[in-house]
């Protein structure tokens, strides 16, 4: 991976992780399994239409106190691989940021419409 990949996603994921309090080691790789209770637990049609959606979807589990697990996928970064371009990463970064903000406030009982048809779990 591109050292000016590497380094802000490391980044941007002990930021997620400290103010999601998720325990996931990555909160931002592409591959996910969803379970059904999850998906009728969580509104996901007021979610983005790109590559933030899976981590709208990890902060709304997180909120609705759902159980994540994760499965390690063996990943080699070598080769010509194709990805974003850094205006993505940017808009990406920036759309996490967003995201966790609005976490936090839908915490403080402040609910944007992100977290609004979340259903807590007991």
């Amino acid at each position: 991976m591109l050292f000016w990949k590497l380094m802000p996603i490391v980044a941007l994921n002990m930021f997620a992780r400290f103010a999601l309090n998720a325990k996931i080691t990555d909160l931002h790789q592409g591959f996910r399994v969803y379970t059904r209770r999850m998906l009728d637990r969580i509104d996901c049609e007021g979610n983005s239409n790109g590559y933030l959606f899976s981590f709208e979807l990890i902060a709304q589990a997180v909120f609705a106190n759902l159980k994540i697990g994760q499965v390690p996928v063996k990943t080699c970064y070598s080769g010509k691989k194709r990805g974003v371009s850094l205006k993505h990463s940017v808009l990406y970064s920036l759309g996490v940021f967003k995201v966790v903000l609005l976490f936090l406030a839908a915490k403080l009982a402040f609910r944007s419409q992100l977290f609004r048809n979340v259903k807590k779990s007991k």
